[in-house]
């Protein structure tokens, strides 16, 4: 557990780490630690397109949408309570304003691709 004087301190760090993020760099704050990630690989990127592509086909719908880098405020999720999914499936208009963080309560899906071999049965979460 964090100290209460250590929480704004991470706060401000995670705040100036997320304005000095080279575009396509997402910061984010899990469980009292900020993690910077890189941009996605090829790889990863097969992954959610392969999920998109299977939704769109699917999708009885028609007024669904898969919108990606959409920031969700969901308390409890991270130590901000921001995160931001691979893939979200949401219907259309739901993020049409200028906020940076959302609402998740009309988000229908969030897909978690996983690569090829992963057996979610077993995996630690």
């Amino acid at each position: 557990m964090m100290s209460d004087m250590a929480e704004p301190l991470l706060e401000d760090a995670f705040s100036r780490l997320s304005a000095a993020a080279p575009d396509g760099w997402r910061v984010e704050l899990i469980e009292g630690e900020i993690h910077v990630t890189p941009p996605a690989n090829g790889e990863h990127e097969e992954y959610v397109s392969e999920a998109a592509d299977q939704i769109t086909t699917r999708r009885q719908d028609q007024s669904l949408r898969n919108y990606t880098g959409i920031g969700l405020n969901v308390p409890g999720a991270s130590q901000t309570g921001h995160v931001i999914p691979d893939l979200v499936v949401a219907p259309k208009g739901t993020f049409d304003n200028k906020e940076e963080w959302h609402d998740p309560a009309p988000v229908l899906m969030v897909p978690l691709p996983a690569p090829l071999g992963f057996d979610l049965d077993t995996a630690e979460f």
